[in-house]
């Protein structure tokens, strides 16, 4: 929603300015990288770094999952589980957090 909203902002400015060049429109991805940039890049790490794990681990971190009843699984739950029982999901989030 903040990208939409900084989109829609860069449009109006665009418009009212009557330049749709890409020097103009540029100002939306360096406003967006100012705001989101640096999570973004953080998470899309995490994500290349997960998929280079084999279905195994998955497979552990669904078996870790399921270990927890329904009612008392919470995001911070399933993570703390995850890290004790899948201790390479650590290195990955230690990377990239730390």
């Amino acid at each position: 929603m903040k990208a939409g909203r900084l989109a829609a902002e860069s449009a109006a400015d665009a418009l009212a300015a009557n330049d749709a060049s890409a020097a103009r429109l540029q100002r939306y991805h360096d406003r967006w990288m100012e705001l989101l940039g640096d999570d973004h890049v953080r998470f899309h790490r995490v994500k290349e770094a997960l998929a280079r794990m084999d279905d195994g681990f998955f497979d552990g971190l669904a078996r870790t999952v399921n270990r927890i009843a329904p009612e008392k699984r919470t995001l911070g739950r399933i993570f703390a589980s995850a890290l004790v029982r899948q201790p390479a999901l650590l290195g990955v989030v230690a990377k990239y957090f730390v």
